[in-house]
């Protein structure tokens, strides 16, 4: 419990994240990111990953989750029947990176619905936090990066890992007095951050950043270097779109609409996740020769192009792509801030 409300502890921070005082604290939000506490999960809220980033009742957003994941998963039973019959593909579906990315896509998707729905479903019929309509008093101090100071961010603790277990006591006549002293005013005692949050929303997080991240890389590497080996058919179907270019629509869609945070240093699961397809990309072409998956990885004819390749992907391209959905991540926070504060 805070001694002092929350919303005078924080009325001068938002004052300062002006447009005045923007530069300084995206300076220090940036800098900030490369902690080493930043490579995991902790100090962030749980309702982060099961609501909307603009405010939408709780079933909307379930409507949402199962929407994105029937989609995703229709079209990843399409592409698969679709490829049998293509010409365009010499090895079997499963060798391409395209293929391994949408299906991470459309796990992340899937999962997250089922998730999404399982916490749902344990909201109904009792007083719990999640999943419900906040208030935008409440719902503004999910965003604990909008209130950065000098020595970091202020925080809250809270005991209790299991989100399913929080409970909002406003009905009970017992905590009446307190609620009245302190809820009301102090909506940051009710949605505050944890030292670590679930594992199964440690999973949401790996998945969104990784699926979203090697999207993009797909995305890129099939239009810039591959496209002209395809043909135009193939370019313009319905399946390569999908799969080369919707692809990407839906990553920067799920960015623009929920609250997931986005970290610098969370780089590194896209990064594993690369060097697990390099590895099976060589294994694969140890096995035969002529099964070179992609142009760049001919490990036999152009054994350092295809190095190269894997390290300007995993060093350069994966951490610039991080970049940028960090950037957009924070551009989101500002038009929030901008337009949806007071």
């Amino acid at each position: 419990m805070f001694i002092a409300s929350a919303s005078d502890m924080f009325e001068p921070m938002w004052d300062s994240y002006s447009n005045r005082g923007w530069t300084r604290n995206i300076t220090m939000s940036f800098r900030d990111e490369f902690h080493r506490s930043k490579f995991g999960f902790q100090d962030t809220c749980r309702e982060r990953f099961l609501t909307f980033h603009w405010r939408a009742p709780g079933i909307i957003y379930v409507f949402y989750r199962l929407a994105l994941a029937s989609y995703t998963l229709t079209i990843l039973i399409l592409d698969i029947s679709h490829s049998e019959k293509s010409k365009n593909f010499s090895l079997i579906w499963l060798a391409y990176l395209t293929e391994w990315t949408y299906i991470m896509l459309t796990v992340y998707f899937c999962y997250h619905a089922l998730v999404t729905l399982a916490v749902y479903n344990s909201c109904q019929g009792v007083k719990l936090k999640l999943m419900r309509n906040m208030d935008f008093s409440e719902h503004k101090y999910l965003f604990r990066e909008l209130y950065v100071m000098s020595n970091g961010y202020q925080q809250a603790n809270v005991t209790d890992d299991d989100p399913m277990d929080i409970v909002d006591r406003s009905s009970d006549p017992e905590n009446n007095q307190v609620n009245q002293g302190s809820a009301a005013d102090d909506p940051m005692d009710i949605v505050e951050p944890s030292d670590t949050i679930p594992w199964y929303l440690c999973l949401v997080w790996i998945l969104f950043n990784t699926a979203g991240v090697f999207a993009l890389v797909v995305s890129l590497g099939f239009w810039t270097l591959l496209a002209r080996l395809m043909d135009a058919s193939f370019l313009v179907s319905e399946q390569n779109l999908q799969i080369h270019l919707i692809n990407s629509f839906l990553v920067l869609l799920e960015l623009s609409v929920t609250a997931i945070p986005v970290r610098l240093m969370h780089a590194v699961y896209p990064l594993a996740y690369g060097i697990i397809y390099a590895i099976f990309a060589l294994v694969y072409w140890s096995v035969d020769h002529n099964n070179v998956v992609y142009p760049v990885l001919d490990f036999g004819k152009s054994p350092g192009i295809a190095v190269a390749c894997i390290l300007v992907i995993g060093f350069v391209v994966v951490p610039l792509l991080q970049l940028l959905l960090y950037g957009f991540y924070r551009l989101k926070l500002r038009l929030f801030q901008q337009c949806c504060w007071n």
